[in-house]
């Protein structure tokens, strides 16, 4: 009330204000991005670590190397590779694995580690295991608490993952059309790819639709804002919307067995921000050539017209 008495600029201003600033920041931030970025697939998926990861790029790679060949495409993700304040240090690493021809791939890696199978899964054979896996769920194949060692810096270092196994048409069309909004929902948050594997044909597919995967994120999380008439949004409130999505339903979370702080650990843990800046710094910048987001304001009507019906 003092501030609002020695300056008459409304809240509602100045929230804009604020939103703007935060966002010309921004785009200044990662214009060399943008004007460098030759827009291939995988070019905005930096290898770079950030601040906020805890595997590094090279303990990835040499879990990923550690199964057969077929990968089209993986990533990390979850505590044990990003900070998430989480008590007690880093948990599992979970990662995922989109996979060409999922019963080949799983012929091939029964045959490599048995043990990471049930005995159900190791009598039925890659065939049961593909069927199992593309007719339940959300099409992954997951297998938890699986111990690994892996060579690191001429040492052998141990540790444990839980990796999916998800076909890549599958990942494809969550992504696009949100089947399942469970892999389109783990990559609307910060991932980290691993590696350059794949045909680059399959790459480029996947990155197209993680493009449309992100502006239908940003779409939906503008058209979920608590007012149509809202003059501004803020980035950080933006974030935390994305990253609720796909746990919205979730009855972990009305039950306890989830953070209920997780939403807001995934976006404000030190070092995430930037992560969440860097995912959509070229969405947002569309955004704004839509005329969706000037200084502040939104158009939902541009929005809906313009990305919803692409």
């Amino acid at each position: 009330m003092a501030w609002t008495a020695i300056n008459p600029v409304s809240a509602a201003t100045r929230a804009r204000a604020t939103a703007s600033s935060h966002l010309q920041h921004h785009w200044r931030r990662h214009r060399r991005i943008l004007r460098g970025c030759p827009c291939t697939p995988h070019a905005r998926w930096s290898s770079t670590p950030a601040a906020a990861q805890l595997a590094t790029n090279k303990e990835l790679s040499a879990i990923v190397e550690q199964f057969p060949s077929g990968i089209d495409f993986s990533f990390g993700y979850g505590s044990g590779v990003l900070s998430q304040q989480q008590a007690g240090g880093p948990g599992m690493i979970d990662a995922i694995l989109a996979v060409d021809d999922s019963q080949a791939w799983h012929a091939q890696n029964l045959h490599r580690h048995a043990d990471h199978y049930s005995l159900l899964a190791r009598t039925g054979g890659p065939r049961f295991v593909a069927w199992l896996q593309g007719n339940f769920g959300a099409k992954i194949y997951f297998h938890p608490f699986v111990d690994i060692d892996i060579p690191l810096d001429e040492k052998t270092a141990h540790r444990e993952i839980k990796y999916g196994v998800v076909a890549t048409d599958d990942l494809i069309s969550d992504l696009m059309h949100w089947d399942y909004l469970y892999l389109a929902g783990r990559m609307h948050k910060p991932i980290v790819p691993i590696g350059n594997i794949g045909e680059a044909a399959r790459r480029d597919e996947i990155e197209e639709a993680q493009r449309a995967n992100l502006r239908s994120a940003v779409s939906a999380s503008l058209l979920l804002s608590e007012s149509a008439d809202q003059q501004s949004f803020a980035i950080d409130h933006l974030y935390n919307t994305i990253a609720s999505l796909s746990y919205t339903g979730d009855f972990r979370m009305k039950a306890g067995a989830e953070d209920p702080d997780k939403v807001k650990k995934l976006v404000e843990t030190p070092g995430m921000r930037d992560l969440w800046d860097e995912k959509y710094v070229e969405t947002l910048s569309s955004l704004q050539r839509l005329g969706a987001w000037k200084s502040g304001k939104y158009a939902l009507a541009k929005l809906s017209k313009g990305w919803l019906q692409r």
